[in-house]
């Protein structure tokens, strides 16, 4: 059953994982501020788990561009370095 890939990736959402894994599971976050065509110079930060995190605490998945995000999005983010950094995988939507 380990190596069904769907099997590791319910593990990863759920936060089960067997070592060297945060244990805390995938989480949503939300953008507080960001840069925009208007404002280029407005840093990155996002809420996420009651703290707020800035741009040299996150790591972006490369197709994300830095002018994709605006306050109040919600993005998902993966939590690493004992949940000191996370990485943000996506912006997530409405259905």
């Amino acid at each position: 059953m380990e190596d069904d890939p769907f099997f590791k990736l319910a593990e990863l959402f759920s936060g089960k994982t067997n070592g060297g894994g945060t244990g805390s599971g995938m989480q949503l976050g939300k953008v507080l501020s960001a840069p925009s065509a208007e404002e280029p110079d407005t840093p990155l930060k996002v809420s996420v788990s009651g703290t707020i995190q800035e741009a040299e605490d996150l790591l972006k998945n490369d197709a994300l561009a830095a002018l994709d995000f605006a306050a109040g999005d919600s993005v998902l983010l993966l939590p690493i370095d004992e949940a000191q950094r996370y990485i943000m995988i996506c912006k997530v939507v409405s259905a």
